[in-house]
């Protein structure tokens, strides 16, 4: 079942709450299991009209829940500044949680974990989630991928457990990848291979590693190492580089016309038997009046851009109105 993204809205607290309660999954403990994984007031309604953003996993039709996922901007009031859990009487009057409530926490966590380069506007803490047992890697890996997109200026995710709660599937899961499928342009010939002889597959479908998809060695949620000893919290952070590959961009080179096909082709781009070939002229040609350049991410060829200072200004100047551009002359 495909997993589709979005806010969540107050009309999705019934669903969820019955996710809490297990009924979806068959599972009479999971309200339990949840308490000692985010505290005991677990309160969906609230958390949905207060939290600074969530969001819900559905079906293709927007008729079923399959998962909700919610972030506070600093970490939950169940610690205190003693790294203690709160009782109820002392998170009643938030006025007391110290530098939490004034917003310092940044240096509160560098003072218990060896995390130095968090900061209050860079990071979040996942207060809640909860997932359909059968859908939860894809929408975390969904969520996590839309909140730090949406979210350009986030570079991290904390998540603090009690240190006698082991971290959970499918936050402890390896990073998901989904696998290649093989399709046409997998096996096509190329220009820029000697005698027509067909090429290495995308880079995508060759760097899909792991059973499954799965990459290996790289998971969601990362433990942070610990500076005080009496901490009774564990840190554990999600970093966007994880999640979101960094962009670079570069010249192209001929031999990203491999990757570069079936790209073009997907998006209906090239056409005709002998289209391949225009890729392979734009990627040899050393014309100084012309460049190209490729996005790499993750050693994946992501896009691409060609530039041509050769432009016959007298054609646009007839065909645009150019006025508010000085026709281009400067």
């Amino acid at each position: 079942m495909q997993v589709l993204l979005r806010r969540a809205e107050p009309r999705d607290a019934d669903a969820i709450i019955k996710l809490v309660k297990g009924e979806a999954a068959g599972k009479d403990d999971m309200e339990k299991t949840l308490k000692k994984r985010f505290g005991d007031r677990i309160d969906i309604p609230d958390l949905i009209d207060t939290a600074p953003f969530s969001l819900v996993g559905t079906d293709a039709d927007d008729h079923l829940v399959l998962g909700f996922m919610a972030f506070s901007n600093g970490p939950p009031p169940v610690v205190d500044d003693n790294n203690l859990v709160q009782t109820d009487d002392y998170v009643a009057d938030p006025r007391v949680a110290g530098v939490i409530a004034r917003q310092e926490w940044d240096k509160w966590v560098r003072k218990w974990w060896d995390f130095k380069d968090v900061q209050v506007t860079n990071t979040k803490f996942l207060s809640f989630f909860v997932a359909d047992p059968d859908h939860s890697l894809a929408f975390l890996d969904l969520a996590l991928t839309t909140t730090f997109t949406l979210l350009p200026n986030l570079k991290y995710i904390g998540y603090l457990l009690p240190e006698s709660v082991i971290l959970f599937p499918p936050l402890s899961s390896a990073k998901y990848v989904p696998p290649a499928t093989p399709t046409d342009d997998t096996a096509a010939t190329s220009p820029m291979a000697p005698g027509g002889k067909k090429t290495k597959p995308p880079a995508a479908a060759r760097r899909a590693g792991g059973r499954g998809g799965r990459k290996r060695n790289t998971k969601y949620f990362a433990e942070v190492g610990v500076r005080n000893s009496n901490a009774t919290f564990v840190l554990h952070v999600c970093s966007r580089k994880d999640v979101v590959p960094t962009v670079k961009v570069r010249r192209a080179r001929v031999e990203d016309c491999d990757d570069l096909v079936p790209m073009f082709r997907k998006q209906n781009l090239l056409k005709g038997k002998h289209a391949d070939f225009y890729v392979a002229e734009l990627l040899e040609s050393k014309s100084e009046s012309s460049k190209t350049l490729v996005a790499e991410a993750d050693g994946e060829v992501v896009g691409f851009m060609s530039l041509n200072r050769d432009v016959d200004q007298e054609m646009l100047a007839e065909t645009f109105h150019l006025e508010p551009f000085d026709f281009l002359m400067k």
